[in-house]
This record gives structure tokens, sequence and C-alpha cells, in this order.
């Protein structure tokens, strides 16, 4: 009997050594293809430096899957591809409804802020406020065709066009960073700057307030939802990232809080028990 254990023990070894032997198929990694714009601090970069790139990793490490960036310049439209050329299944940074595909789920809110010089002691934080009619203001222009931003409607029509600046991007630098510096080199008094840009750019010396308006009648808005656009093909992943955005919402708040971007709540609408 002893020998007989002997040869299956041998017999048992030889089979765990040619198993061994058997290469097994490996499990291609998912892969979740972003579009993000090279060079748009501090929203992204190429660099992987921006906030809209670390929510992308943290969604994509939840969904055990890696990120695969095509790029494309925001000035450009993300939304706007050109013929042949790629696009991802998701796109950051979208205010909610303005995807031509499928909506996640909010994961901030943020609004236009007022930018000043904290020496001036401004704290303007309405649309409504006097002083607008003379203090020098800058705002920001956006996009190839540099379109006006709702602040510059909302000044308009109050009246307020002669003492507002257009401020432009230029080769060396996008317009919120040329609108910022004007304010502190003193070429104007106050500007209107997007918030997550303005907090990122915002340093000693100026200040930022928000509006008390979150919308200017009859219904301009000057918040936003921002959420997620996906592929209109892919439901699921849709479906993914929401599950994702409320499981994680306190590491998402910690990283827009580490870029200081300012959030603001949506406001309550009353609904009518009649």
């Amino acid at each position: 009997m002893r020998w007989i254990g002997l040869i299956l023990a041998i017999v048992l070894a030889g089979c765990a050594s040619r198993a061994e032997r058997v290469p097994t198929a490996s499990v291609p990694q998912r892969v979740i293809t972003v579009n993000a714009d090279p060079d748009n601090l501090p929203f992204s970069n190429v660099a992987g430096e921006g906030f809209e790139n670390k929510i992308a990793e943290l969604i994509a490490t939840e969904l055990n899957a890696k990120v695969d960036y095509i790029w494309r310049s925001q000035q450009t439209g993300l939304f706007r591809p050109y013929k042949n050329e790629k696009t991802g299944e998701l796109t950051l940074g979208v205010p909610t409804g303005a995807a031509k595909g499928l909506s996640t789920t909010s994961y901030y809110r943020s609004s236009y802020v007022f930018v000043t010089r904290t020496s001036r002691r401004l704290d303007v934080r309405s649309f409504d406020d006097p002083r607008l009619k003379t203090l020098k203001i800058g705002v920001q222009m956006v996009g190839s065709n540099f379109a006006d931003t709702p602040p510059i409607h909302a000044l308009a029509r109050r009246g307020i066009t002669d003492n507002v600046v257009r401020i432009r991007a230029t080769d060396t630098g996008r317009s919120p960073d040329n609108a910022i510096a004007a304010v502190a080199n003193g070429e104007v008094d106050l500007a209107i700057v997007w918030g997550p840009s303005a907090g990122w750019l915002v340093r000693k010396g100026l200040s930022i307030t928000l509006p008390d308006e979150q919308i200017d009648p009859p219904g301009l808005p000057l918040a936003f939802d921002i959420a997620m656009g996906i592929a209109r093909e892919n439901p699921q992943l849709r479906d993914e990232i929401n599950r994702v955005l409320a499981d994680k919402r306190v590491e998402i708040n910690r990283i827009l809080d580490t870029y200081h971007v300012p959030r603001v709540q949506a406001p309550v609408v009353a609904v009518s028990t009649r």
C-alpha cells in the first residue's frame, strides 16, 4: 500500500507541474476613453494635473479600468469632432443637458463670481449693485468665436455696457487668466469669471465673492450643474458612473476643495400644493 501512495504522489506532482506550465489567457484591462483639453488647467492637461483628470482617474479605478485620453482643445469644442476624428466615451465638465449624448448626474454646481482686489473692499455680491454702473468691469470671452458669457448679458440688461471691458484669450494665456491679471494690475476694478477658473487662479491680494443671483430674469442662468457627457450608445457606462458619483461624493468634493472650486447649492423652487 505504501508504494501505491508513493506512485499517486508522483503522478499528482507531475500534473501540478504541467498545470503550472500551461499559460493562462491574460484578461485585457478595461479602457475608458475620455475627451479632454490638453492645456486647460485647473480642469485638465496632458500631465494629468487638473481636477477633471483626478476625477476621471478616480472613476476609472472604481470601475477597474484605466483612462485613455483623446486630447482636443475646448476652444474648438469637445463635442464637435472633425471628419474621421476619434471621439471618446466620456467628457467631464459638461453643463447638465448640454451633452450631445447622455448625461450623468451632476457632480458639482458652480457659478460666475466677482473678483476684486482685497484692498478695495468692494464686496460686490449682486448684479444689481449700483456701483457696477461706474466700476470698470472685466469680463471673459469664451470659445473660438469669443462668445459673450451670461454675465455680459446680465450687465447689458441693466444698461451696463460702456464700462465693460471684454477680455479675450491671447496666444500666451486664456481669458480667465487675463481677466484676473487685469484686476491684479489695476486695469479693471472688478472681473466676472467662471468660478472654477477663478478659485484656482486667484492668489493673495484678490478676493472672490459669489453673486446672490443664480438666475437672471427672465431665465438667464448664472450658475450651472456640471455633469459628464456619455456617448449615446453607452447607457451602461452612464449608470456605472452615476453609481461611482454617488458612492464617492466625499472623495470628489475633496478633489474640488483642493483646487478651490467654489460651489453653490441649487435654489429651492417652491411647489404649489393647489
